[in-house]
Formats: C-alpha cells, sequence, structure tokens
C-alpha cells in the first residue's frame, strides 16, 4: 500500500495561543460540517501538563481542508469527589451516529504528581 504524504497547511493547523493542542479527533457529519474535539492544556503547565491539566476543546471547519474555527473548551474534570475524571479528561474520541454525537475519552483524578495521576487514568 503506497501512501502520499503531503505538507499540512497552516490553515490546518488549530492553534490556540497559550495552550498546547493535541490528539484531534473528527468527524464529518451529514451535512458536511467537520467537528473537531481536541485535548488542550496551558503551556505555562509543560508537555506533561496534559496528566493533570488537560481539558476538551471543540473546533468546526465546513471541510476536512479548510480553516478549522477553534470554538473553546466543551468538557472538563468532573471536579466530583471520587469520579474517575475529576481532574483531567484527554485523548477525545468522537462518533457521530443517527444524528447523535458520542464522545469517549481518557479521565483521571490524582494528588496533582505524576504518579498519582498516572496511575488513576481510566476510559468512559
Amino acid at each position: 500500500m503506497n501512501f502520499i504524504c503531503s505538507p499540512i497547511g497552516a490553515r490546518n493547523i488549530v492553534s490556540v495561543p497559550g495552550m498546547i493542542v493535541w490528539c484531534g479527533s473528527m468527524v464529518r457529519t451529514p451535512d458536511g460540517r467537520c467537528h473537531l474535539m481536541l485535548s488542550v492544556w496551558p503551556e505555562s503547565a509543560g508537555f506533561d501538563g496534559w496528566l493533570s491539566h488537560s481539558q476538551i476543546g471543540y473546533a468546526v471547519a465546513e471541510t476536512p481542508d479548510s480553516e478549522y474555527e477553534y470554538r473553546g473548551i466543551v468538557f472538563s474534570g468532573s471536579g466530583g469527589e471520587g469520579d474517575w475524571d475529576r481532574d483531567v479528561v484527554h485523548n477525545p474520541w468522537l462518533l457521530h451516529h443517527d444524528g447523535k454525537f458520542f464522545l469517549f475519552y481518557m479521565g483521571n483524578y490524582g494528588d496533582g504528581t505524576f504518579r498519582g495521576h498516572r496511575f488513576n487514568q481510566r476510559i468512559g
């Protein structure tokens, strides 16, 4: 199987000032619009900040190769004591079926340490 790789145009890159953007998941709905969920967290938290600061943002475009408009954070950790996704939501995976969106993601809770969050990850 041969794959042709072309450079990604600047308009196809979703960037958010002051945030690290990672692991996007896009679906195209019957109206042709492209919906992109992505992980975002503050640059100030560093690259490993996904483990304790990640949230899920949303961007939309008219076609897969047009410019995506970032709309903001749409999903954060629950904040609920004892919840499996209390502190972090990360790695979104988006599906669209029968007019509904289904979002799967990794979540965690912890004590602020790398180990404390890393070993309390779940998928939901």
